[in-house]
Parts: C-alpha cells; structure tokens; sequence
C-alpha cells in the first residue's frame, strides 16, 4: 500500500524554508478555515487508501482511550461541518469513522493536571512512528527523537497548546527528504547516504500540512494532519522554490539536516537541484 506521489504539488510553495538559526520553529499561522478536512482532486483515492489500511491494521491505527465520549462526539459534530456526507457514520467507532472520511489524520489531545497527552486518533499516513508508539505519553515524550525538541520547543509547545483558543485555530507546515514515497510509514527508515546527484533525483519531499483547533465544550485540542508527497522534481521545476532549498541546504545547521533526512546527501541534492 504506497499510494500515489501527487502530479499537481503547488503545496511546495508553501514549505518553511527559512535559513538559519533556530534549527527549529512553531512556525504558526493562522488556519484558514475552509481548508480545514478539505477534499481536493487526490481525496477518493487517498480514501481508498484510508479504508484499505484500516482494514488490515484495525485498531492500531485508529483507537481512542476511554473517558472522553463527550468529546468525540463534539469533535464529530465539527467534522461534520467540514466534511458533510462524506462523514461515514456506520464506519465503526468515532475514530474509525474519521479514519476512512477525511484525507487527514486526526489526533486527539488532552491535558492532565500537568500535560498535555496523546489520548487517540485516526493515523493511517503515519511518518515513521504509530499510535502504539505515542498514546498516553506527553509532547515531550512524543517529540523525544526530535533532536533540539527540548532545548528549542518543549516549553513554548506546551505555552502554545495552554493558549490555542476556539476561536482561532491555528496551522503549521513541515517538510523532510524520503526515498520511499509510501503514505504508510509506520517503521522508522535509514536514510541512505550519496553524494550523486542521480542518486538526489530518486527523492521524494513528504510534507504534512496541520492544524490545530481547541474544541469549545469538552476542551480537547484537535491535531489533524494532511500528508503529501512528491517527487524532487517537482520542487526542482518550481525555480524559486528550488533556489530557497537549495539557501536552506546550504546554511542549515547539522540538527536541522537531520530533522529533515537530509543529512549526508545535502550536497547531492544541491547538486541536483542547480543542475
């Protein structure tokens, strides 16, 4: 099950690409709203995808804790907003039905008497981590593999999900180099090393496009996150877009070349990128 890379990726505009310190930013914005769960050209047969994973991995994918029925059913009523028929409701549990309607994943937050914790979701485009991995645990123990996660963004992570209003969802965007273009990707891969830039034209760029919205009554953040792919060529054919990688590439710290699987093969893909 890889799915397709997307031919229409005028998505690669919108990748940060900012150089320099600090190797890593919130990067927020706000969410335009209409955007929210939005269908475009590629969702029936991402949907296929969705419904063909569910049904080999169940549970594992799309599961939510008990306690926080309340909540589900809020975070149902507002997807339905968005989603109109297109929300499947005889496709099993609250998180089931998100799963196999919506491009998105959905991941669900919920804060203790000291942090925030995972406590659910419908991940079926995982980017090398699964819901067994992270549920119940803490932001800070989810973003532990990120290097710099705590020196640069535990603390204003945490302010930010203390501040999310209702009122204003808020939407972010991050990028990283892939030699597999497979939507499912619950392992984590080694990326290869090389130095030739054939080898750079083989690339993929994932992106996730998320967003982040605070329900008004039960007061569970909503992580929703869209995946897309495509191959390096595609950047490279958008001029500008190509240049600012190749300033990212070329000024970026080692943390921030390893956050981004590109650590090893930056020159390459510079090469790559200018040829």
């Amino acid at each position: 099950m890889t799915g397709t890379p997307k031919a229409s990726a005028d998505w690669l505009y919108d990748l940060p690409l900012a150089p320099g310190p600090p190797d890593l930013r919130l990067g927020t914005r706000a969410l335009d709203i209409s955007t929210w769960l939005a269908a475009d050209e590629h969702t029936p047969k991402e949907l296929q995808l969705r419904r063909d994973i569910l049904a080999q991995h169940g549970s594992s994918v799309a599961r939510m804790v008990p306690g926080h029925e309340k909540g589900l059913e809020e975070l149902l009523s507002l997807a339905e907003i968005h989603l109109g028929d297109r929300l499947d409701r005889s496709a099993g549990s609250p998180m089931e039905q998100l799963a196999v309607s919506a491009p998105d994943d959905v991941l669900v937050m919920w804060r203790d008497e000291k942090n925030w914790r995972l406590i659910g979701g419908a991940l079926l485009f995982p980017n090398q981590w699964t819901l067994d991995d992270k549920i119940g645990k803490t932001l800070a123990d989810i973003h532990g593999p990120v290097d710099g996660y705590d020196e640069l963004l535990e603390a204003r992570t945490d302010r930010f999900f203390d501040k999310l209003s209702p009122a204003r969802p808020m939407a972010r965007r991050n990028w990283f180099f892939h030699d597999d273009p497979t939507f499912f990707q619950p392992n984590r891969a080694d990326q290869r090393a090389f130095r030739d830039p054939d080898d750079a034209a083989k690339l993929f760029v994932r992106s996730e496009g998320q967003a982040l919205r605070r329900l008004a009554f039960s007061d569970l953040i909503i992580f929703t996150v869209k995946t897309q792919v495509a191959p390096i060529s595609e950047l490279k054919a958008r001029t500008v877009v190509a240049e600012q990688m190749v300033i990212f590439l070329e000024s970026a710290s080692a943390r921030s070349l390893e956050n981004k699987d590109a650590t090893a093969r930056n020159r390459a893909i510079v090469d790559y990128l200018r040829s």
